[in-house]
């Protein structure tokens, strides 16, 4: 893999300029740089980079940004949904005990009695003729014709 090299080198490959071993004469780890010229680097040598110095102190803290909303906007309330259809109607429950009879209210006196009215006249009796009672071997119906013909003529039925 390529290394870079101080400018104006640029990209090399290992073992050249920036190599571990390079003309220079200098055993270096990869990552080092032609600072000075060399066979190898016509114009820049070979250095190896020191060691880092220690971490500077932390810099203050900064002010604290505002702080966000506690909540976001509320959204729209949804349709509201259709109505479930209607369960069955229950068990009818038992019939409660029949309530106590009440008492019988006392019976009220008796009306007085009206006037009698005045007697009709007597109408005319007629009598009818006579008809003698069946036996058990003549025709009913004879006879019983018998019978509404004299009641006829007696004005007790009409004709």
């Amino acid at each position: 893999m390529p290394q870079y090299c101080m400018p104006p080198l640029g990209y090399r490959t290992p073992g050249s300029c920036c190599g571990s071993t390079n003309a220079c004469g200098v055993g270096c780890s990869s990552g080092c740089s032609c600072t000075q010229p060399s066979a190898c680097c016509p114009t820049l040598p070979c250095y190896c980079p020191g060691i880092t110095g220690p971490t500077g102190p932390t810099g203050p803290t900064g002010p604290t940004g505002p702080a966000g909303s506690a909540t976001g906007i509320t959204g729209p309330t949804g349709a509201t949904g259709a109505t479930g259809a209607t369960g069955p109607t229950g068990p009818t429950g038992p019939a409660g005990d029949a309530g106590a009879v009440g008492a019988a209210g006392a019976t009220g006196p008796t009306g007085p009695t009206g006037a009698t009215g005045a007697t009709g006249p007597t109408g005319p009796v007629t009598v009818g003729a006579a008809v003698t009672d069946a036996t058990g071997t003549g025709d009913i119906t004879t006879q019983f014709n018998a019978l509404l013909t004299s009641l006829r003529n007696a004005g007790i039925i009409a004709n």
